[in-house]
Order: C-alpha cells, then sequence, then structure tokens
C-alpha cells in the first residue's frame, strides 16, 4: 500500500528531503536546505524518536546553516 499515510511511505519521503537539503546545503541554498532538514527532522522524530541518526545529521545540518557549529 502506498498510501499518504503509510509510515514506510513517509519514511521515504524523509530521506528524499534529507538528501535533498544536503544537495541544497552544497549549492548554499541555505533557507531551502533548511526547510527540507526541518521536515524530514519531524518525520524522523515521530516515526523514530529524538535519538534517530536521522535526526542527528539533520540537527547537524539545521546548526551549520544557523552558524552554530563549524561544518567542514
Amino acid at each position: 500500500n502506498r498510501g499518504e499515510g503509510n509510515g514506510e511511505s513517509m519514511i521515504h519521503a524523509a530521506d528524499s528531503r534529507y538528501t535533498m537539503g544536503t544537495i541544497l546545503f552544497e549549492w548554499s541554498e541555505l533557507e531551502e536546505a533548511s526547510n527540507c532538514f526541518d521536515k524530514a527532522k519531524e518525520v524522523y522524530v515521530e516515526k523514530h524518536g529524538q535519538s534517530h541518526i536521522g535526526v542527528a545529521n539533520s540537527n547537524y545540518y539545521l546548526g551549520c546553516i544557523d552558524g552554530k557549529s563549524s561544518c567542514a
């Protein structure tokens, strides 16, 4: 079932948003990247909880965008 409420499809959409965020980050499209990371993080937290690696990775990039962490 590929319905929109399907948890697995929500995870795939979050993964896609995260990937798009990394691309936009590399292109210095920081506002759009931030939106992607925020939306991905929302789903990761809802489906996996705060300790999920997707949450940590999204937080890393959001910190880079906000200038709160040094990013290589």
